[in-house]
């Protein structure tokens, strides 16, 4: 950003409104019809929520309904908290504002409130979790075991991101490969313990305890035989070609990672 556009930045936020209620927002939109016509209207308010739709959020909706591949920002929802309470009145006002909604899926992060609270408005709905943030709660896991300057080794990086790539093993096979997996990792980098425990906690579970998050609602395996993913081109000559399980394991890691960097 050269100098010119920076300081017409610096003033564009200093200026900036920042509306308090939906009556400035409304006020505002009037004074720009452009964005008015963009934006669309805000659908409701309450002491914890607003909810902001596009105008043709029925017409997008409606065609996701009729092709399972489409994406459409339809609905914006800035939430004062993300209790559960909240995420089920947000879920509740989305179906009063579209009876006709009924999702087949919902992708979202681990966050185990909202979660809950889309099964509960939308029983049966398939849960995915997002690839992206189960990455991103690993490397927390990595930075919080003291583990950030270790991870910048190639060979450890690989060897720990294995963990990851369980997301891509078939849904029955998880628990086994997993304790195949920790046995493994364990031989080479016992500091590695740490972040095994969450995983096993929370996305594997043990013979006592049920994982809080249960394999299918984060697991690839289906979604990436499908084609639902976009890695799926590169990785399938992987899936295809090496049928050993360690082999494939390492391959995909490699493979994923190789997109996500």
């Amino acid at each position: 950003m050269n100098p010119v556009d920076l300081m017409e930045f610096i003033r564009n936020a200093v200026n900036a409104v920042h509306p308090q209620n939906v009556e400035v927002i409304n006020e505002q939109n009037q004074d720009q019809p452009e964005i008015e016509q963009e934006l669309g209207a805000v659908i409701e308010e309450n002491d914890v929520m607003i909810l902001i739709a596009l105008r043709d959020s029925g017409e997008k909706i409606g065609a996701c309904q009729q092709c399972g591949k489409w994406i459409f920002p339809v609905l914006y929802a800035l939430l004062r908290t993300k209790s559960a309470a909240v995420y089920t009145q947000m879920f509740r006002m989305i179906k009063d504002l579209w009876p006709q909604f009924s999702p087949t899926s919902i992708s979202m992060d681990f966050e185990q409130a909202a979660i809950q609270a889309s099964i509960e408005v939308f029983p049966g709905t398939l849960i995915s979790g997002c690839l992206f943030h189960l990455v991103k709660n690993f490397k927390k896991q990595i930075g919080a075991a003291g583990l950030d300057t270790h991870y910048k080794d190639p060979e450890f990086a690989v060897k720990s991101r294995m963990i990851i790539s369980l997301a891509f093993v078939p849904h029955n096979d998880v628990s086994n490969c997993f304790r195949r997996l920790r046995d493994h990792l364990m031989e080479y980098y016992q500091d590695l313990a740490p972040v095994l425990d969450w995983f096993e906690k929370n996305y594997v579970g043990t013979a006592r305890r049920t994982a809080m998050f249960p394999v299918q609602w984060w697991t690839c395996y289906e979604r990436t035989r499908s084609g639902k993913t976009g890695p799926t081109i590169l990785l399938k000559p992987h899936i295809d070609v090496y049928k050993m399980l360690w082999v494939w394991i390492i391959q995909l890691s490699v493979a994923f990672f190789k997109i996500s960097s």
